[in-house]
């Protein structure tokens, strides 16, 4: 606890109430979270730091109200409030401000967009919300996003909107420790089961969400209860059993910590069961029982104090830093340029905890009443103030170079791919807007979401339509101009989202000889006989199985005469090698071939680590700097083991590649942009393409 965080009490009283070993506890969660992101051996399971963190804040903040009541009889709100604002605003708005300023010099200026909403998310504590929101896998070793720390710190302002006027309440009626204890415990049950049942659901928001978070800070809160109540009756232990059972707590609790940060990885579920350990862990050395003197003395040691103090400027700034430093030198960070990282992270915390964590503190807190009343506001203006800077700070300038490139006609889109020297000036679309470049099916409810779990058949009036929750509709949509005369006019695209970015041309296509297109597409949810795990749920996708079966017996129903597979071939690398991907594809091929249907297995396009446009934001004059070799873009096994399931079932297989790409990829084609993200083409592009899929598809649709 820091002194901001301290009501006015005796001087008896304020020194039972410090405990250096506590600081201690916090030094030893930071410095675990810091040598995880710094990917240190023996530190793999260093993120449980965080899960430290939420205890003992859970704890403190719970202490501070239960002494404040006892000291005056009534709990301030609204000084708490205002306590908290000073604690922590003026370090998350410098932190904030600092690294606006950083990435508008690091970082590519399409990066500014994203960074100015989790900017304005970090200071007012929805950064988690923001981050949940996007399925942003925090644990991943090379995030982009230099806010992603302020994630935890908006768990906990939340908790504190919740829980303060809660015990207030609950106190202001009476309740003692057990009535206490009793709805605590309550809701720690009741977030225990939330995190359980939201992590069968939705992966990011049970890391990233109160509900399956309150249940730590519970903890803390509920040991608070119960130490505040042992120090107002002064009841020490008795017996020599339990002063032994005692002395073994905190060795215990350590020996919990240690086996978590050293045991567990980010490739387990998180927060699961195994938080836990950690939770437990914590508590066990919150607890101020009797132990080895020694050991409690370690914890309160100068050093451990010295980190413990500025533990929440270190947690602030740690992350920017290492973020912001990789991407200025475009690779992992080497072993020296680490510890220089760390070096300038502990400089910087130094500085960040001397002013604008005590150096503020003492000016609103220390000097009159006056001061106290004002301070507060002032702070909240400085916060405000820095997210209005943030804004025109990341301000994205014009992206495009100064002459300008005629559409492609289809003979030019025939002789092969060509690419300008500048980004065009009527280049389409924009840069900046190249992620809301999506096909209709985005638009009209057709691409199914990752709960669905029966297909919507969209374009035909032979299927029922039905809802990702298997509610009937009134009728699908029908995307194609013409009503196909029979099952054989009918062509059904299916597969996921890489299915999706072809539904424009295979429309044009379809209605150009009166034919129908059905579309089934589900987002990460191959068309292939294969179970994969779903990344933005951290969990095996059990959802797309059932979608998968579903479709196929629609498609079995509908009989149709041409079915287009099409699939992100390049991505599902963990789920399966290029043999298991090759069968799993000749057994979808072979179930279709069976009712009838013509298929075509349409090849993936180019997968890149990262959007090209980040780079072509920095170099709108010279777009071959932001090309790519074709060979390190696609997986030529893939390719491989696809054309031939392809070729032994019978079925069609048309590469598109060549159709972008020659020896190297460029991320602008005419005066279109190729892709949206990191895999997916342009609305745009897949409109230019039309001459190359109606030459490669078309004659099997006459």
């Amino acid at each position: 606890m820091t002194e901001p965080e301290q009501i006015r009490m005796t001087s008896t009283e304020r020194g039972r109430s410090f405990r250096p070993d506590v600081q201690g506890l916090r030094a030893l969660a930071v410095l675990a979270v810091v040598l995880f992101h710094t990917a240190t051996p023996g530190f793999a399971g260093g993120f449980v730091g965080v899960d430290v963190f939420f205890v003992i804040s859970g704890f403190l903040i719970t202490g501070n109200l239960l002494r404040e009541r006892r000291a005056r009889g009534r709990t301030r709100l609204g000084r708490f409030y205002a306590r908290r604002l000073v604690r922590l605003g003026p370090a998350a708005a410098a932190t904030v401000l600092g690294t606006v300023a950083a990435a508008h010099v690091i970082l590519p200026p399409l990066d500014r967009i994203g960074l100015r909403t989790e900017a304005v998310a970090s200071l007012v504590g929805l950064e988690n919300v923001w981050l949940a929101r996007t399925a942003t896998d925090y644990l991943a070793a090379h995030a982009e996003s230099p806010f992603q720390q302020f994630w935890s710190l908006g768990v906990e302002e939340q908790f504190y909107l919740v829980w303060a006027p809660t015990i207030a309440v609950l106190l202001a009626l009476g309740l003692r420790r057990r009535g206490l204890l009793v709805i605590i415990n309550a809701g720690c049950l009741l977030g225990l089961a939330a995190m359980v049942l939201s992590s069968e659901v939705n992966g990011p928001w049970t890391f990233f969400g109160l509900h399956a978070r309150f249940w730590e800070l519970g903890v803390g809160a509920a040991l608070a209860v119960t130490v505040h109540e042992r120090a107002r009756r002064r009841r020490p232990a008795r017996g020599t059993g339990i002063r032994l059972a005692a002395s073994g707590v905190l060795p215990t609790g350590l020996l919990l910590l240690i086996g978590s940060v050293v045991l567990l990885d980010s490739d387990m579920p998180w927060p699961g069961p195994l938080t836990l350990l950690p939770v437990v862990g914590a508590a066990l050395v919150l607890l101020p029982v009797s132990g080895p003197a020694r050991l409690r003395r370690a914890l309160g040691s100068p050093p451990l104090r010295w980190v413990g103090d500025r533990s929440y400027s270190i947690y602030l700034v740690h992350w920017p830093v290492l973020v912001l430093w990789e991407a200025s030198a475009g690779r992992s960070l080497t072993p020296v340029e680490l510890g220089i990282a760390l070096a300038l992270t502990a400089a910087l915390a130094w500085a960040s905890h001397a002013v604008f964590e005590r150096g503020v503190a003492h000016i609103v807190w220390g000097r009159s009443e006056r001061a106290a009343r004002r301070g507060p506001i002032v702070v909240a203006t400085a916060v405000a103030v820095v997210a209005g800077v943030s804004i025109p700070a990341t301000a994205v300038p014009r992206l495009a170079g100064h002459e300008l490139e005629p559409a492609p006609s289809a003979a030019a889109v025939l002789r092969g791919p060509w690419s300008p020297t500048a980004v065009p000036t009527n280049i389409t679309p924009s840069i900046p807007s190249a992620t809301d470049s999506l096909p209709p099916i985005y638009d009209d409810g057709c691409h199914a979401g990752f709960d669905a779990t029966v297909t919507r058949a969209c374009g035909t009036s032979r299927i029922s339509g039905t809802s990702g929750t298997g509610a009937e509709t009134a009728g699908p949509e029908r995307h194609g101009a013409h009503a196909a005369d029979d099952d054989e006019d009918t062509v059904v695209l299916f597969g996921d989202s890489h299915a999706a970015q072809w539904v424009t041309p295979l429309e044009a296509l379809a209605d150009a000889r009166g034919a129908e297109l059905v579309t089934m597409t589900k987002s990460s949810c191959p068309s292939v006989d294969l179970s994969v795990r779903a990344v933005e749920l951290g969990r095996p996708y059990r959802e797309c199985d059932a979608w998968r079966r579903d479709a196929l017996r629609k498609i079995e129903d509908l009989r149709p005469g041409v079915v287009v597979l099409a699939n992100a071939a390049n991505s599902y690398l963990d789920d399966g090698d290029a043999g298991a991907w090759g069968a799993a594809l000749s057994r979808t091929v072979e179930q279709l071939r069976a009712v009838g249907s013509d298929v075509v297995v349409l090849g993936d396009t180019p997968f890149w680590d990262e959007t090209p446009n980040r780079c072509l934001s920095a170099s709108v004059d010279d777009v071959d700097a932001c090309a790519a070799p074709v060979s390190s873009l696609t997986e030529a096994d893939r390719t491989t083991a696809q054309r031939a399931a392809a070729e032994s079932t019978g079925a069609h297989f048309v590469d598109p590649i060549p159709w972008i790409c020659d020896d190297r990829c460029e991320p602008v084609l005419w005066n279109v942009l190729v892709y949206r993200d990191t895999n997916h083409l342009t609305e745009e592009m897949a409109r230019t393409l039309t001459p190359r899929l109606d030459e490669a598809v078309g004659p099997l649709l006459s």
